[in-house]
């Protein structure tokens, strides 16, 4: 049975050296998730150690660190694993990890490169960067993870479906609509 994703936590060390650790996604409730955020509050200098998620089995599986922070992370809909996006902004100093235009990938529940993705609009002119993961309905009405491509600064984006078992993105869900 191949495992699932269960809970995904963040650790975080504070300016007074506390290491705080917060749930991010799985089966904790939408209370705990933000009692989990009050207590990063009092600690304006929190820089991040890195992600972990916990299987099914409860087995942990630790994320590469050192690139925490320029990264998001959502869990694919079956839990099969993870959608990374490698955050682009102003600071380009490192992008040896995911580089723009295709800076989105799937990694399986073990923390293993699945896939990179294809950035379908490289051919369109503007930035054309993933920018960020967002709840979408698929064809059929169901909620689905999507992904936003930024056309260009301020002028737009472009939603996909994400389908875990490819690394294509076909089907447009939105397009042009503003950067929020």
């Amino acid at each position: 049975m191949t495992p699932k994703i269960a809970m995904i936590y963040g650790n975080y060390i504070s300016d007074n050296g506390e290491v705080v650790t917060a749930r991010q996604f799985g089966m904790a409730t939408w209370e705990e998730v933000d009692n989990d955020e009050k207590n990063l509050k009092p600690f304006p200098q929190s820089k991040s150690l890195g992600m972990f998620w916990i299987l099914d089995d409860f087995r942990p599986v630790n994320f590469n660190p050192s690139i925490f922070h320029k990264i998001s992370i959502d869990v694919l809909d079956d839990r099969s694993g993870v959608l990374v996006i490698h955050n682009v902004d102003d600071d380009r100093t490192d992008y040896s990890f995911l580089p723009p235009p295709n800076n989105a990938a799937i990694f399986n529940a073990d923390g293993s490169l699945r896939f990179v993705l294809e950035n379908p609009l490289t051919s369109s002119p503007g930035e054309l960067n993933f920018f960020r993961a967002v709840g979408v309905k698929n064809e059929n009405g169901e909620k689905a993870l999507g992904i936003c491509i930024a056309v260009a600064r301020g002028q737009g984006l472009e939603t996909f479906l994400v389908d875990g078992s490819t690394p294509d993105l076909k089907s447009v869900v939105r397009s042009s609509r503003p950067n929020i």
